[in-house]
């Protein structure tokens, strides 16, 4: 896609991103995250079972549980910081949808200040225009 993703297509996105990360997090690290690792953590990853909600834990599967929940609530801001203490593979692998979604945040924020700063010009003219209408 071209431009920054709404939110609606992050979390189109999401469940895709989070069944590759589950995966890439259960391909053994080291020398053994080869081919045959690949085909481990793509097999472990077939015979997981998908956990949902506000999860405890520490697993790439925990934290996107919660990350989903999250972002199912309206909350991109909470999600992120959940996806942002992935580790290893799972990390590298989520680095797109974090990016777009940082985007996305900044481009909201960015809104948000220019919407207040053209407020605060129309209030300042709306002052200036009524100062010369009462004399």
């Amino acid at each position: 896609t071209d431009g920054i993703p709404t939110r609606s297509e992050l979390k189109a996105r999401f469940p895709r991103m989070r069944k590759e990360c589950v995966r890439a997090s259960l391909v053994p690290e080291g020398d053994k995250a080869g081919l045959v690792g690949q085909i481990v953590g793509a097999a472990l990853a077939s015979v997981t079972f998908t956990r949902k909600g506000m999860v405890e834990g520490k697993s790439a599967e925990d934290v996107l549980a919660r990350a989903e929940f999250l972002l199912e609530m309206g909350d991109l801001i909470s999600a992120l910081e959940e996806i942002r203490s992935l580790k290893g593979l799972a990390a590298l692998t989520a680095k797109d949808w974090v990016g777009d979604a940082e985007a996305r945040l900044a481009s909201e924020m960015a809104l948000k200040a220019l919407s207040s700063h053209v407020a605060l010009m129309n209030l300042a003219i709306v002052k200036e225009s009524g100062d010369g209408c009462s004399t």
